[in-house]
């Protein structure tokens, strides 16, 4: 989804942090919005391309393939994002609707902010149901469709404005190209509504703390809700709960000097809170210290410096040569990867039939296990015992009974 005209309060990409944390809206409005990020201009390429690509523009997408390679940015995005059209196509196509691109959709009705408006990337309007569609181009976390509210609040303001049609039911999708990754919700109408209207309420409590005193304000700090927020830097009540959560409350009361596995489990849901929350902090403090600010005890010094490369690469090649260096020792020739491969693939350098006979000879190194929640949705990571130990040191009680 494109965001809201202007810089709203309520914006549905947020709505994640202020449902939660409804202090973040008056508490951010003290701190600058930051700068856009690199991450931030690609996704709006990407977002650019998708929508000429769905409106056949191929005028417009050439436009876009220049500022692609004038920003320096991955070629290769035009081509990425076509898991996101083929999938809107198709289900337009098989569900026989009408495509929107890019469709706006007023907000206010449903976050109550006076002139609130958001772009849709896609809405397909059908025989008695109504979609929408979020394509997200980054590669970070996953994301699911169910439960979201951003994808909820759109749903809502879609509904809006297609209700002239005879609609039972709204799916929402999240298509993430890059991830191969595509999550659907479906709901009636009725509990579309209904979930909406949680939303209005909650939405008109922020606007009504918005103009409250700060010792009137909500706080519900947490890992999702602060990471993202303008004023984690500064936020005692996530400071607090950092504090707390890494102090003894959090530990059983026992005079055994060994965590047991309870402990355990607790301290590994509080650290990536704590981890983001001290990264916070450090950015914060070498910021502070650039500005020529003191803080007590601590001080700015030279980093790890970067590794060593020619400043001038065809004048030392040139003395190098001058120098009469065997070409064995003045260069490093070095095979392509299979990903160098693919691109050769792509770009019809190679055949599919000859990448094909590559296919045998790529290998990868295994995942190594990794902690996750217990909710989490990959399968369980199980290591054999004859992974964990040598043949001849496998526990008795662990060895196959021959």
């Amino acid at each position: 989804m494109m965001a809201p005209s202007g810089h709203a309060l309520l914006a549905p990409s947020a709505a994640h942090r202020w449902l939660m944390c409804p202090a973040s809206v008056p508490f951010g409005l003290q701190f600058p919005d930051g700068e856009t990020s690199v991450y931030a201009e690609e996704g709006t390429l990407a977002h650019a391309a998708a929508e000429c690509i769905l409106r056949d523009d191929k005028a417009g997408l050439d436009s876009v393939k220049r500022k692609i390679l004038a920003g320096n940015f991955d070629p290769e995005i035009p081509e990425k994002v076509r898991k996101y059209t083929d999938y809107v196509t198709a289900l337009r196509d098989s569900v026989h609707g009408e495509l929107f691109v890019e469709q706006r959709l007023a907000l206010t009705a449903i976050t109550g902010e006076e002139g609130a408006r958001g772009t849709s990337d896609a809405v397909i309007l059908a025989p008695g149901e109504l979609y929408v569609i979020d394509l997200k181009y980054g590669q970070g976390d996953k994301i699911d469709a169910p439960e979201n509210p951003q994808l909820l609040i759109y749903a809502a303001a879609a509904y809006q404005a297609f209700s002239f049609a005879d609609i039972e039911r709204v799916t929402v999708a999240i298509v993430q190209p890059r991830l191969d990754h595509v999550s659907e919700w479906t709901l009636d109408l009725s509990d579309l509504l209904a979930r909406a209207d949680d939303v209005r309420k909650k939405a008109a409590a922020v606007l009504v703390m918005k103009d409250a005193a700060p010792e009137a304000w909500e706080y519900h700090p947490g890992l999702k809700t602060c990471k993202y927020c303008k004023a984690r830097s500064s936020c005692r009540a996530l400071a607090e709960a950092c504090l707390t959560v890494a102090g003894v409350e959090i530990l059983e009361k026992s005079k055994t000097p060994r965590l047991v596995a309870a402990e355990i489990g607790k301290i590994l849901e509080a650290l990536p809170m704590i981890e983001k929350w001290g990264d916070t902090m450090r950015e914060t403090a070498i910021a502070e210290l650039t500005a020529g600010r003191d803080i007590p005890g601590w001080k700015l010094v030279a980093g790890r410096v970067g590794p060593r490369k020619w400043a001038d690469e065809q004048a030392a090649e040139k003395l190098l040569t001058g120098w009469k260096i065997p070409t064995a020792s003045r260069y490093v020739k070095k095979l392509i990867s299979p990903t160098g491969a693919e691109s050769l693939q792509k770009g019809g350098m190679i055949t599919s039939e000859q990448f094909a006979e590559l296919m045998p000879l790529i290998t990868r190194t295994p995942a190594a296990p990794a902690l996750a929640p217990a909710d989490d949705k990959r399968p369980a990571y199980r290591a054999t015992a004859a992974d964990d130990y040598p043949d001849e040191t496998v526990p008795a009680e662990n060895k196959e009974k021959k």
